[in-house]
């Protein structure tokens, strides 16, 4: 399907004048002139990953771009007053990554789909997704009245613990797979199945065991997926557009409320919020929007000038024992907001290097999608583009759960008996 931009010159005005603003904005916050090119640079980024998609439909390469620089350029409004003046070195490490990364991943999208060999289908998809959805519940709340919840940590204090506190080793790892896969096999099993999924995911993990960060990952996952079958329509209508902008806005100020009540509990106030972000002046939600989104591209700077590891953890951390760690330490951070964005670890590896190991994990992702195209895996397809689109908060990609998760799917799609309508996706090559 290609909706273009035909019929569309009515609207290119319109376009033209908001990309004019969008470029003045950063100019009256700010005289330096290295922000100016970081902003320039990250709205051409965004602008043709927008074309990209209209174009081509949602693909790994303008989902990353899309995401990462759209977050970039609203960095370069300076709006916190923690942030410093941007210098040379700042264009290098939050442009030349990212490039080789986007461009190898458009080489593997636009490679011929492989034909795999077919085997007979005999595992029943609902039966399969029941299965890992008692398993989960079940194993939850095994872990919850073994070692306890973490909510509980606020009830007689402000200070919330580490969720390392709480988790039962190995038997942790095997839920948080099997928590991912429920998201993998979502769009071919029957709605009530996704209900139960989600509510189980966000009371279980969301709130007993306060990860917001794994609600907002499946928020990602399921906008990506809602976003998809928009475009995969007779068109994208305005009344699409209207529903998505819809969607949105829902989606960010149900995350807005979910932080004020989580900062309220932990005995702060809003203002403390605003403080902490160097924002006093700034609405409550431009606050919570800048400081986890805009803000990263600050903390990830902290990094640009120290020594590196010279070891590639966010390629071993994917079969190590441990997670490659998506934060900062606390001694990198801006007053407790640590997210450093997609390029961090990369960075934390190799320093001006980065760019290597960032290529080559590149090719590790696109030999994935090879293989995944050749599937017609639309599950994985989408999960992965839900983690390239959390760019601006790190690289969750090189997570080992996350990584088995999607291997041990793609172990398990070809045996699954599916119904065609299930499949709405077409791995293109475009």
């Amino acid at each position: 399907m290609d909706i273009g931009l035909k019929n569309n010159g009515k609207i290119m005005p319109i376009i033209i004048v908001a990309v004019v603003l969008l470029v003045i904005i950063p100019l009256m916050l700010s005289e330096d002139i290295v922000n100016f090119i970081v902003s320039i640079l990250s709205l051409i980024f965004t602008y043709f990953s927008i074309l990209s998609i209209n174009r081509n439909n949602l693909k790994s390469y303008n989902v990353f771009a899309l995401f990462y620089f759209g977050a970039l350029f609203t960095s370069t409004w300076s709006l916190s007053s923690f942030q410093t003046p941007k210098n040379i070195h700042d264009i290098y490490f939050y442009f030349i990554g990212p490039s080789c990364f986007i461009l190898v991943l458009y080489l593997f999208e636009i490679k011929q789909k492989i034909y795999l060999p077919k085997v007979k289908p005999f595992l029943n998809i609902h039966l399969l997704y029941t299965v890992f959805l008692v398993i989960f519940i079940g194993v939850k709340l095994y872990i919850g009245f073994t070692v306890g919840w973490r909510i509980d940590s606020l009830k007689d204090s402000t200070y919330l613990e580490s969720g390392r506190d709480y988790v039962i080793p190995g038997v942790s790892g095997l839920v948080a797979i099997i928590q991912w896969q429920l998201l993998i096999f979502a769009p071919y099993v029957k709605r009530k199945y996704v209900i139960c999924a989600v509510v189980a995911i966000v009371i279980l993990t969301g709130i007993l065991h306060v990860k917001r960060g794994d609600v907002i990952r499946l928020m990602m996952f399921l906008f990506i997926w809602f976003l998809n079958n928009q475009l995969n329509g007779k068109g994208y209508s305005l009344g699409k557009k209207v529903k998505t902008i819809v969607i949105i806005i829902f989606g960010f100020l149900l995350f807005v409320e979910s932080g004020n009540i989580r900062q309220t509990a932990r005995g702060g106030s809003m203002n403390d919020l605003k403080s902490n972000i160097g924002m006093n002046y700034a609405p409550v939600s431009v606050a919570w929007f800048y400081g986890y989104v805009s803000i990263n591209f600050e903390v990830v700077r902290y990094y640009f000038n120290t020594n590196p590891s010279n070891a590639p953890s966010s390629i071993t951390s994917l079969f190590s024992g441990e997670d490659e760690t998506t934060e900062v330490s606390d001694n990198h951070s801006i007053n407790g907001f640590n997210a450093s964005t997609f390029i961090a670890g990369f960075i934390k590896d190799y320093n001006y290097l980065y760019f290597l190991e960032m290529t080559f994990f590149g090719l590790i992702i696109g030999t994935l999608l090879v293989i995944i195209k050749g599937q017609e895996f639309i599950g994985v397809y989408l999960f992965i583009l839900s983690f390239l689109a959390l760019s601006f908060f790190g690289n969750y990609l090189s997570n080992r759960s996350i990584f088995f998760a999607i291997l041990s799917a793609m172990v398990l799609y070809p045996f699954l008996r599916l119904k065609k309508s299930n499949n709405k996706l077409t791995l293109n090559n475009k």
